[in-house]
Parts: C-alpha cells; structure tokens; sequence
C-alpha cells in the first residue's frame, strides 16, 4: 500500500485526503495507523480508495473503529471510491476487490 496524506483549505474549513492506491491488507497497517495517529482532531478527513485494488478485512475494521473514535473527537470522516470495490461475503467489514476498469 503507498498513501498520501493531503492537506486542503477550503470555504468550509480544512479537509486532509488520504489517499490509498495498491493493497491496504495488514501487513502495511502498522504503518498506516502511525501517521493517522498524528492528525489533528476535527477535521474532515475524506479516504480516496479509487485507486486501491484490495482492501482486507483488518483494514476494513480498522477504518470503521477509525471513523468511531475520530468522530467522537469532533471530526468527521468520509470513504471514496469504495463503490469501485466489490465485497467477498456479505458482512458489512468484508474485505473488497476493486474493479477492473475495463
């Protein structure tokens, strides 16, 4: 998984992009988790997923107790790009496949 973090002010406040490409699985989520760890709290942070081509299960949970305890703090977090991935199984923490753009 490469990521990039992106700082952007705008009229309604600032908004930080992460942004994922390759496969977010959880060899690499150590690492993600350290510089998430160092945002400032309240602002929007929005996930762009557009370009990852996997996503497991621990990333999957990892982003939903993310979004819990960053909104808890005032933020608020949002996932793009995850309409371009396709679920395993049924449960909602799933592990996704991105498409193939044909």
């Amino acid at each position: 998984m490469r990521f990039k973090i992106e700082q952007i002010r705008n009229d309604s406040g600032d908004s930080i992009v992460v942004r994922v490409d390759g496969a977010a699985i959880f060899s690499n989520l150590m690492s993600f988790k350290k510089e998430l760890s160092k945002l400032e709290n309240g602002k929007t942070i929005v996930f762009e997923l557009s370009e990852s081509y996997l996503l497991d299960h621990t990333i999957m949970e990892f982003f939903h107790d993310f979004q819990h305890d960053y909104e808890s703090h005032g933020g608020k977090c949002e996932f793009l790009g995850l309409e371009h991935h396709t679920p395993v199984s049924k449960h909602p923490l799933a592990a996704r496949k991105g498409r193939v753009a044909q």
